[in-house]
């Protein structure tokens, strides 16, 4: 089995010197950074962060880190994870997905997957586990949320010349 190769971090903004739009912008993205790393240490077996990208954000929306691990998380042989956190639940996930845009589709196809169950009443085993009681209110909530990121980050994200 091949592993992906390490994602290339020389277009992101590294942590703390990160900058936004403007002042309000950049305190927000670096307000991010910090529950970034806050949410690493709750992911079980997760290894501390050496380094922390800015890869998109929103500031106080959305944003996707790429954090660099001083080890392996689990079996990943891989010392990289997408870090996505704001103003919705934070999800980790693996290097397969090459560049924010990417990250935010599986994100938003694990969110909806997690509130697609909660609706249905359906396993919630085998969904992605996030810090949310699994309510209906939550779920909408959530639905909302992706719809907004789907139809108006995506868009900005893949249209960021980064990426092009």
């Amino acid at each position: 089995m091949t592993h992906p190769a390490p994602i290339d971090v020389s277009k992101f903004q590294l942590y703390p010197a990160i900058l936004g739009e403007d002042d309000d912008d950049t305190a927000l993205l670096k307000d991010m950074a910090k529950e970034a790393l806050r949410f690493l240490p709750g992911l079980e077996g997760a290894p501390p962060a050496e380094r922390l990208y800015l890869a998109f954000g929103v500031g106080g929306l959305v944003a996707v880190f790429l954090a660099e691990l001083t080890g392996p998380l689990h079996d990943r042989p891989d010392t990289q994870i997408w870090i996505v956190v704001g103003d919705l639940p934070e999800a980790f996930i693996g290097i397969a997905c090459r560049n924010p845009v990417m990250v935010l589709q599986s994100y938003c196809e694990l969110m909806d997957d997690w509130a697609d169950r909660v609706l249905g009443r359906k396993d919630m085993s085998v969904a992605y586990l996030i810090h949310a009681e699994p309510t209906p209110r939550h779920a909408r909530m959530l639905k909302d949320r992706i719809k907004l990121i789907r139809r108006d980050i995506i868009p900005e994200a893949r249209s960021n010349p980064v990426w092009n």
